[in-house]
C-alpha cells in the first residue's frame, strides 16, 4: 500500500473521532456546570453562619446560636436537604488568644 492509500483510508477518521470525544466533553461540560449550584450553597452556607456567629458574639442575636444557623441555612438554601451544627462552644482560649467561640 501507498503512502497515497494510507491517507485515502483516513477519509471518515475525523467523524469516527469526534463520535467518540464529543459526548465525552458534552457530559464533563454538563457535570461541571451542575457542581456550580452545589459551591454556591457551600458559600451561602459557610457566610451565613459566620454572620450568625458575628450577631452572636455582638449580643445582638439569638442566644441559641445553633438553632438560628441551622434555620437561616434551611431557609436561605433552598437546594439543601439536612443540615447540623455539630459543636458550639464560648470562652475557649487557643494559642494565646482567650474568649473565642
Amino acid at each position: 500500500m501507498s503512502l497515497t492509500g494510507c491517507i485515502r483510508d483516513r477519509k471518515g477518521m475525523y467523524i469516527v473521532e469526534a463520535a467518540i470525544v464529543l459526548p465525552l466533553f458534552i457530559a464533563a461540560m454538563v457535570m461541571m456546570i451542575s457542581v456550580i449550584p452545589v459551591i454556591s450553597s457551600c458559600e451561602n452556607i459557610v457566610f451565613s453562619t459566620a454572620d450568625e456567629l458575628r450577631l452572636d458574639s455582638a449580643g445582638k442575636g439569638s442566644t441559641l446560636f445553633p438553632a438560628s444557623a441551622y434555620g437561616r441555612a434551611m431557609a436561605e438554601n433552598a437546594g439543601i436537604s439536612a443540615f447540623a451544627v455539630t459543636s458550639c462552644r464560648r470562652g475557649v482560649t487557643k494559642e494565646g488568644i482567650d474568649d473565642l467561640t
